[in-house]
C-alpha cells in the first residue's frame, strides 16, 4: 500500500474547464495543490485568464478573483 505523504502538494491536471473539471481542479487549488487546467477551447481560457467566470454558481466568483 502506497504512504501518502500529507505535506507534500501534488502537481495535478484537470483536462477540459467545464462545470466539473474547473470545480474540482479549484478544490484541489484550494487544498494547496498545483493545478493546471487545459481545454481545446481557446475563448474558455482566454476568460479564465482574465478572472472572468464561465458559469454563475453561489460563492464561485470568490474562486474566480483569485482571493
Amino acid at each position: 500500500m502506497t504512504k501518502i505523504n500529507k505535506n507534500k502538494h501534488m502537481k495535478i491536471a484537470v483536462v477540459g474547464t467545464g462545470y466539473v473539471g474547473l470545480v474540482t481542479g479549484t478544490c484541489f487549488a484550494e487544498t494547496g495543490n498545483l493545478v493546471n487546467c487545459v481545454d481545446v477551447n481557446k475563448a474558455k481560457i482566454d476568460q479564465l485568464k482574465k478572472a472572468n467566470a464561465l458559469f454563475m454558481s453561489p460563492g464561485w466568483i470568490y474562486y474566480c478573483s483569485g482571493t
